[in-house]
């Protein structure tokens, strides 16, 4: 129903000329489907990214939401360490309107590998996209390398916010280390129209093998280069064995049995393509079936995330997925 009520209303903007979620800039560009190649693995990096959100500021008002992500994505690793991929919530979940679903699907990294040394991929982003309720976060595309790596990158939706956050894994205290708003500047500088929406490029690097020292960039169309984002070094906090590039969301259910996420994410998508890894010092190589799995399961069914109208596809194995509601 909350699916279908989207797209009429889309249909009925889109007969006023008015597309819904866009304005000038990336987002019109993407409401008119253009679209635009990967920048290349070795484009210059130089620069710092502008706009970011520093130091204490970082971390100031996000405790809640800190806490949420960090929760999240030690029940995920959990779960794929033991070899439980089952997504439907265990019994001690049961399915009432208080309960806080956890849910995830997007494709797992080579698992356990000390060679894996860094990714790329092209990530969409929605600046008009919000959650409901204020206890309900999506995280997508959310990406760490692998076990060990130090910064994970997320898309983080909340209700009152669409962000950009690395989150440092090797901190003492593991948190934010840097956070940059999706406004008009981030979209006119750091994106492009990929696949018909609005798009930014990531890498994460390991910079220095022997302090295990890691390095996100974005990619600045403006100049045409990798800008640094965040740098971080030391040990991973985190107990998951593999790296991952994923849907992640934690959303309360509403007394319809479905979960809040239901009506912020409908009539909107999240996706990542050209999705590669560096192995060693610099070999490249797309995201296949033979160094990733698509997990927890290649054919999810809407009813284990509790959102009949959510659309699960593998648009090419594994370079591209793509979830939409």
């Amino acid at each position: 129903m909350r699916a279908a009520i989207s797209a009429a209303l889309a249909v009925g903007l889109a007969l006023f000329g008015v597309v819904a979620g866009t304005g000038t800039g990336p987002d019109r560009a993407a409401a008119l489907g253009t679209t635009a190649p990967a920048p290349a693995w070795n484009a210059p990096h130089h620069g710092t990214v502008k706009g970011l959100i520093t130091g204490r500021a970082a971390r100031t008002g996000m405790a809640k939401a800190e806490q949420a992500f960090t929760t999240a994505h030690e029940k995920t690793a959990a779960a794929e360490n033991a070899g439980d991929e089952n997504v439907p919530a265990p019994a001690s979940e049961a399915a009432t309107a208080s309960t806080y679903v956890h849910k995830w699907w997007g494709v797992k990294l080579t698992t356990g590998s000390a060679t894996v040394s860094g990714v790329q991929a092209t990530h969409s982003v929605d600046s008009a996209l919000r959650m409901t309720d204020a206890s309900d976060y999506l995280y997508s595309p959310t990406t760490k390398p692998r076990q060990g790596a130090c910064i994970e990158s997320t898309t983080a939706y909340s209700k009152t916010y669409a962000q950009l956050w690395a989150y440092d894994w090797c901190a003492s205290d593991p948190g934010i280390g840097v956070r940059l708003t999706i406004d008009s500047s981030f979209l006119s500088t750091y994106t492009t129209t990929v696949n018909g929406v609005a798009s930014y490029n990531l890498q994460i690097l390991q910079t220095d093998s022997a302090t295990n020292t890691w390095t996100a960039y974005l990619y600045d169309y403006k100049t045409g280069a990798w800008e640094t984002y965040y740098t971080s070094s030391g040990t991973d906090g985190g107990t998951a064995t593999f790296g991952w590039d994923e849907f992640e969301f934690y959303s309360y259910l509403d007394t319809d049995g479905e979960t809040y996420l239901c009506d912020g994410y409908a009539g909107h998508s999240s996706e990542s393509s050209n999705l590669k890894i560096r192995t060693g010092t610099g070999t490249w190589a797309d995201a296949t079936t033979s160094n990733t799995t698509v997990y927890p399961s290649t054919t999810p069914s809407p009813s284990d995330y509790y959102c009949a109208g959510l659309n699960f596809t593998t648009v090419t194995a594994n370079t591209h997925w793509k979830v939409s509601e």
